[in-house]
């Protein structure tokens, strides 16, 4: 039984509160909402979809609306709760659309659990999800999804950026009542996966991601970097070296020129843009998350 190590999110919220000016954290994801509302209404018709690691179901009511069946998976006993009971208020407010719940990961979402009758996705949201597991389980998942999309079928995901080279990797606790983030390696991040109070963090390229993808079946549509925070704020963070002096400018103010390219074929141009974005007074900021759209390419 899997545990999210996070118990009632107080480590994020820790840096939510620490690095969001006014309700910018929310605006920010309000755009990344609109790009998945966009390519949704894209589709000939209304989505059979999955919100795969569903969490307390905060993105339910947001997804209802939009499409045919609704499928929530969330493998946290005690985060499936918050899952169920949206789940359950939408049933009211659309009682005639399938809405259904699964307490467990991709294997455990069949057209007798929940899924449609055809067994098949049209769209599939991943919020935050692999950025906190082993890539093996990533795996896992992705080879879950070969099997129950098909061609043409969206792929939603979003988890945590770096700009690269290589992967990096951190983990974050409370250490005298204060949020740490720790750098550690891929091996040490294996390590503490699945540990109470310990929360492993996966910052992965867009290459890692271009790749992954690729292997079942998808390739990335578009790219789009948001939660932007002042860059010197995450060289501390990650423990970076020759960190520019800059004060801390409201990322509410960002001057959004990122180019979200629609076949993303030079995905390091696009990295450098999303590293490299300037608020209004010049000042350097850099994406802390980004959203992927991939689509389903491999015929089934």
């Amino acid at each position: 039984m899997y545990t999210y190590p996070d118990i009632d999110d107080r480590l994020t919220m820790d840096l939510i509160n620490k690095v969001s000016v006014s309700n910018y954290w929310e605006e920010s994801e309000k755009d990344v909402l609109a790009i998945i509302r966009h390519h949704l209404e894209s589709l000939d018709r209304p989505a059979d979809f999955l919100d795969l690691g569903s969490g307390m179901g905060r993105l339910l009511p947001f997804f209802a609306p939009l499409v045919n069946t609704l499928t929530a998976a969330e493998p946290d006993p005690l985060r499936y709760t918050g899952t169920a009971a949206a789940a359950g208020k939408l049933r009211e407010d659309f009682p005639e659309k399938k809405i259904c719940t699964v307490c467990g990961d991709i294997t455990s979402v069949t057209p007798e659990t929940g899924a449609p009758d055809s067994g098949i996705f049209h769209a599939v949201m991943n919020s935050h999800v692999i950025q906190h597991i082993p890539m093996s389980v990533t795996e896992q998942m992705m080879q879950g999804l070969r099997e129950r999309t098909a061609e043409g079928s969206f792929l939603f995901m979003t988890t945590t950026y770096c700009s690269g080279p290589e992967d990096r990797y951190s983990m974050e606790y409370f250490l005298d009542g204060i949020r740490t983030s720790e750098r550690i390696t891929r091996a040490k991040f294996e390590e503490v996966f699945g540990k109470t109070g310990i929360l492993p963090v996966a910052f992965y390229t867009p290459e890692t991601i271009k790749k992954l993808a690729g292997k079942y079946g998808f390739e990335i549509l578009q790219i789009y970097g948001y939660h932007f925070s002042p860059e010197d704020e995450i060289r501390e963070e990650f423990g970076e070296t020759h960190a520019p002096a800059v004060s801390n400018p409201d990322p509410a103010k960002t001057d959004r020129r990122q180019e979200n390219l629609t076949d993303a074929e030079d995905i390091n141009a696009l990295t450098v843009e999303m590293d490299r974005i300037r608020n209004e007074n010049g000042l350097l900021q850099r994406a802390r998350d980004v959203l992927y759209v991939l689509r389903r390419t491999e015929k089934k």
